[in-house]
C-alpha cells in the first residue's frame, strides 16, 4: 500500500543483558545490553540494535547460539542521575535468544461494515468472527449515537440506506488484510456470509476511501464525545466473550441513574470504550464506579488500555484484588525503592 513501510527479512537475534563492572566509568559504564544478529538489512539491524554499532565480524549462520566473545557491549552516553547513590547491579547475567521472521505487510485491505438491529448482537458477533479464521486486522463495535457523531464530525458519508440506518442500533466494523486479491476477496465473502447468519441487517464493503476515514474518525471518538457534550470518557478491558452481558450490565446501570452512556471499542481485543452523559456529579461518580466494577467482577480490568493514571486511582485501589496490590507494590519497590519513577501515580515509595 502506497506510503506503507514494508519489511521483508528473517532475523536471528540473541540478546544478553550483563553487569558492566569492567567498563570505563568515564563512558557511562553500567547495566547495558549486548546484541547480535545476522544480516538482514541495515534498517531492519539498525532499528534492533537501537543506535549499537554495528561489527561485520559479529554476523552469524541462522541457527548459531550467541558466544560470548562475540558480543559487543552498549554503553549509553546518557546516563539517568540519581544523586551520588550509584547504579544498581541487577544481578547474575540473564540471557535471552529470540528468533523470529519479518514478513512483508500485506499489500490489500478491505473494510466491512455491518449493522445490527441491537448492541447485544453486534456483540455476540464478535467471538466467531475472531475465531472464525478470517484473520482479521481489526474488530471494532460502534453504537448508533457514537457512529452519528463520528460520521458527522469527520464529514463521511457511508452510503447507508435510510431505512437500514433507522434500523441499526450499532455497527461492527472489520477489516481485513491480505497478500493476494483473490484470497482476500474469499475472505470477505466467508465474513459477509458469517455476518448474515449472526444476525447483521446487511453487510458493505466500504471503498478504500471511506474505509480509511472511518476508522481514522472512530480512533478520534473521544474528540467527538467531549465535542457533544459528555461528561466523562471510561474505558475498561473485558473478556471478548463476556462483551454482550457487560454491554447488557452497562445500559442497566444507565437506565437505572436517568443516564445516558454510549461508545464504541475494540472489540477484537475487549478494550470497551464508553461516553457517560451524567451531569450530577455525585451521581456519576457511582454509575462510572459501578461501571468498572461490573467489568472487573466478568474477569476484567480498570485499567483498560489507558491506564489507572488520577481518575481510577480510587476505583483501582476498591476493585482490585488486594494480594495483586502488594504484589504490584513489591514489584515497584524493587525497581524503584525511592519512588522517583512515575512518582505519585498508583504506588508511594516505600520509605
Amino acid at each position: 500500500m502506497t506510503g506503507r513501510r514494508t519489511i521483508a527479512a528473517v532475523v536471528d537475534v540473541a540478546i544478553v543483558a550483563e553487569p558492566l563492572e569492567r567498563a570505563d566509568p568515564r563512558e557511562g559504564g553500567h547495566e547495558g545490553v549486548v546484541v547480535c544478529a545476522q544480516e538482514a538489512g541495515d534498517a531492519v539491524i539498525d532499528d534492533l540494535r537501537r543506535g549499537t554499532k554495528r561489527r561485520d565480524e559479529n554476523r552469524r549462520p541462522a541457527g548459531q547460539r550467541l558466544d560470548h566473545d562475540q558480543t559487543e557491549r552498549l554503553r549509553p552516553t546518557d546516563r539517568v542521575q540519581q544523586g551520588d547513590r550509584p547504579a544498581q547491579q541487577l544481578g547474575p547475567p540473564r540471557a535471552v535468544e529470540l528468533a523470529g521472521e519479518l514478513h512483508p505487510r500485506p499489500e490489500h485491505q478491505t473494510t466491512v461494515l455491518a449493522p445490527f438491529a441491537t448492541v447485544e448482537l453486534v456483540a455476540g458477533a464478535v467471538p466467531p468472527v475472531v475465531a472464525s479464521g478470517v484473520g482479521p486486522l481489526l474488530v471494532e463495535y460502534i453504537d448508533m449515537i457514537s457512529m452519528a457523531g463520528i460520521t458527522a464530525n469527520a464529514g463521511i458519508d457511508l452510503g447507508i440506506p435510510e431505512d437500514v440506518r433507522a434500523a441499526a442500533l450499532a455497527y461492527l466494523v472489520i477489516v481485513l488484510e491480505g497478500h493476494h486479491p483473490d484470497r482476500l476477496e474469499e475472505d470477505t465473502e466467508t465474513l459477509a456470509t458469517q455476518l448474515a447468519t449472526l444476525g447483521a441487517l446487511d453487510v458493505y464493503v466500504l471503498p478504500d476511501t471511506a474505509g480509511h476515514q472511518l476508522i481514522a474518525a472512530r480512533e478520534h471518538a473521544f474528540w467527538a464525545s467531549k465535542a457533544a457534550g459528555a461528561d466523562d470518557i471510561v474505558d475498561v478491558v473485558i473478556p471478548r466473550a463476556s462483551i454482550p452481558t457487560y454491554l447488557a450490565d452497562v445500559g442497566e446501570l444507565a437506565a437505572a441513574t436517568g443516564s445516558l452512556v454510549v461508545g464504541c471499542g475494540h472489540a477484537g481485543d475487549g478494550n470497551v470504550h464508553l461516553s457517560v452523559f451524567q451531569p450530577d456529579p455525585d451521581v456519576r461518580h457511582r454509575l462510572v464506579h459501578d461501571i468498572l466494577a461490573a467489568g472487573v467482577a466478568l474477569g476484567g480490568a480498570v485499567s483498560g488500555e489507558h491506564g489507572i493514571g488520577t481518575a481510577k486511582l480510587a476505583a483501582f485501589a476498591d476493585l482490585e484484588d488486594p494480594v495483586k496490590l502488594d504484589l504490584m507494590r513489591r514489584i515497584k519497590a524493587a525497581f524503584d525503592p525511592d519512588g522517583i519513577l512515575n512518582p505519585g501515580k498508583v504506588f508511594t515509595p516505600t520509605r
